[in-house]
């Protein structure tokens, strides 16, 4: 159990000391070129692990595997919120969300069929189909502006979209904004210095850890264990596969009630709805031994019932909204940089909720994580209502003049909501 322990680890170790690297590939070589060059480690990743006969070499893996993700979370965000109209740049950067959790339930599907050899000779496929189809996408139009070269930036846009109509227009919003953040600095200590940068670097930093305590790696380490409780007969391997495809479903789902909510109010309810579901598994947890004991309540659906309902309500906010904003907040000529910094704090804080979770439950119970991951989201929410902006519907342009020209973004925009509703 040590041992396996550390494969959970080492990815997140690999990933705070790769990401520098990263905002140095997208901009000196593009963000098509840096997502690319993702397929290689996970290639080498695989093959490990089909030829492996002793731990180490499934550790070697893994930090194959923490370099791989390290890149893709820091550079997919870029990619998709510098193609999308605003129109779409929510749907496509949830998409980022579903594509994950379809990925974990399709090797939870395959590898409960399958030796680990087996599963990674038929996973080794994947980043290799990955880098032929990705060979035909564009690059970036901002990129291209970025390094002066209008004509492959209108072409690029040019086969982003499909209404022609209006690319004259965006195209030459899009210069206009390009040139207004090529003006700025864009050096690792402009973050800090700017207040726009600064804000939203605030902004990302925390919902980034609002959502790595929001208790989803409790529910995903015991799912198991949940439906164990029911007594019904399911497998380890049947109950991984239920609570990722319940994710994947609620995931991609999620988008259309957060095109109707629009971000902050889906964040929100996201919060509101997490902190409930597990306080009350944590009540249940806690009391339940007790009244089984003396009154033979049981209750065994309660814990699968609420595992579903946050499952819900996690996707369409937490689970989304975190990879979306990383993607809008920052201006781009320094968007690599904040995602590089984004991305160390991300593995930072996956080792600390893992540990804490760990610690936690070793000491007290189930119930001790899920009562503090519980808390946590009602902070999360005070500082969801107050401090993250509402990006749906703006483009990157407006978005960092809303952050530049607002010292309180949302009290305008709840102003402007009520009188909308009032209306």
């Amino acid at each position: 159990m040590e041992e396996a322990s550390y494969t959970t680890v080492i990815p997140s170790i690999a990933s705070i000391f790769s990401s520098p690297l990263y905002p140095f590939l997208m901009d000196k070589f593009g963000r098509k070129i840096t997502l690319l060059s993702v397929a290689l480690p996970q290639v080498l990743s695989w093959i490990l692990i089909s030829k492996a006969n002793d731990i180490y070499t499934i550790y070697l893996s893994r930090l194959l595997s923490g370099f791989s993700n390290s890149c893709l979370y820091a550079t997919l965000p870029v990619y998709i919120g510098e193609i999308s109209s605003p129109k779409v740049r929510g749907l496509w950067g949830n998409a980022m969300s579903c594509c994950a959790y379809f990925g974990l339930c399709l090797m939870n599907i395959v590898g409960s069929m399958n030796s680990l050899r087996s599963t990674a000779n038929i996973f080794l496929a994947i980043p290799v189909i990955f880098f032929l189809l990705f060979m035909a996408m564009p690059e970036t139009p901002y990129y291209h502006l970025m390094n002066g070269a209008e004509e492959k930036a209108y072409t690029a846009l040019k086969s982003l979209r499909r209404n022609q109509d209006t690319i004259e227009k965006e195209f030459v919003e899009m210069k206009e904004g390009v040139a207004e953040q090529m003006d700025a600095n864009n050096r690792f200590v402009d973050l800090v210095r700017v207040k726009s940068n600064r804000q939203a670097l605030i902004i990302a930093i925390t919902v980034r850890g609002i959502q790595q305590f929001a208790g989803i790696s409790a529910f995903a380490v015991y799912a198991p264990y949940l439906f164990a409780r029911v007594d019904g007969g399911i497998t380890a391997s049947t109950s991984a596969i239920i609570y990722t495809a319940a994710l994947t479903f609620c995931s991609c789902t999620g988008s259309i009630l957060l095109d109707f909510l629009g971000r902050r109010r889906a964040m929100i309810i996201s919060c509101v709805g997490c902190a409930v579901v597990l306080l009350l598994e944590a009540a249940y947890f806690y009391f339940i031994p007790e009244l089984s004991r003396l009154y033979q309540i049981r209750m065994p659906y309660f814990p699968i019932l609420g595992m579903l309902i946050y499952v819900l309500v996690y996707s369409f906010g937490l689970g989304i909204i975190p990879n979306l904003l990383l993607g809008e907040l920052f201006p781009s000529n320094i968007k690599g940089k904040a995602l590089c910094i984004l991305n160390i704090i991300f593995g930072i804080y996956s080792s600390i909720s893992t540990k804490v979770f760990q610690v936690l439950y070793s000491a007290y119970g189930i119930y001790a994580p899920m009562l503090l991951f519980g808390i946590c989201c009602i902070g999360s929410t005070i500082f969801s209502v107050y401090f993250v902006p509402e990006t749906s519907g703006k483009t990157l342009q407006q978005i960092q003049r809303d952050l530049k020209g607002s010292s309180n973004l949302n009290q305008v925009e709840v102003k402007v909501e009520t009188d909308k509703d009032n209306s």
